[in-house]
């Protein structure tokens, strides 16, 4: 590499020749070579010289974006309140752990104010939030598109109580893919609880594929 800068500034390569495959194997299913460096020659000889690296997120699969079902009417709404009445309505026997456990702690309205305002103060735009509604008119959920340090991300999403068992979470990721792929994103992250598997089996259903299994190590949310 000291001889290629020598006369080149930029070297440009693509970081992974594939699209991402099932969190935990070692390469994709079906393939000829056991090992990890079948599928990734492009960057590990970076890790192991130490050169300076990075890696730009681009390209669709060819699966595309989720088709949009049209059973929703997604609205933006400006009124904080409105969000926070959604945000306690979703919350109410949800499996995202940190929200049981912010609510078991400090009572459900607090630990809905606590949430809105951290997606208030991530850096994507606050009218990119949408509150869905059936065609009857009735609150169905609500759908947060954002941005953090890594890039666009699915930041929270919910069916309210009563209108779960619909199919309504695909509608609502849905349109969280296609107002942040209107925004210009060539890569969209989501996470889920291991626990939660009603929303990775939503998000594997839209097209997003598991890529990554991750620990998160943190002091407690709320004191005594």
């Amino acid at each position: 590499m000291g001889s290629f800068h020598q006369t080149y500034d930029l070297l440009v390569l693509p970081t992974e020749p594939i699209v991402a495959f099932a969190a935990g194997a070692e390469v994709p299913d079906g393939s000829a070579q056991p090992r990890w460096t079948s599928w990734t020659p492009f960057t590990y000889p970076f890790n192991m010289s130490h050169q300076p690296a990075a890696t730009v997120p681009c390209g669709f699969p060819a699966a595309g974006l989720p088709a949009r079902q049209g059973r929703l009417e997604f609205r933006p709404e400006p009124d904080d309140e409105a969000f926070l009445a959604a945000f306690l309505r979703v919350a109410e026997g949800s499996l995202d752990a940190t929200t049981a456990e912010g609510a078991a702690a400090v009572g459900a309205h607090r630990q809905a104010r606590d949430a809105m305002r951290y997606y208030q103060d991530m850096p994507g735009p606050r009218d990119w939030w949408r509150l869905a509604y059936t065609p009857q008119g009735s609150l169905a959920g609500l759908a947060i598109p954002s941005r953090n340090a890594d890039g666009p991300v699915v930041a929270y999403l919910g069916v309210v109580p009563e209108l779960r068992g619909n199919g309504y979470v695909d509608d609502l990721l849905a349109e969280i893919t296609h107002l942040l792929a209107a925004a210009g994103a060539q890569w969209i992250q989501a996470d889920t609880d291991l626990a939660n598997r009603p929303m990775a089996a939503a998000l594997q259903r839209v097209g997003y594929r598991n890529f990554a299994v991750r620990m998160v190590l943190s002091a407690p949310m709320y004191g005594a």
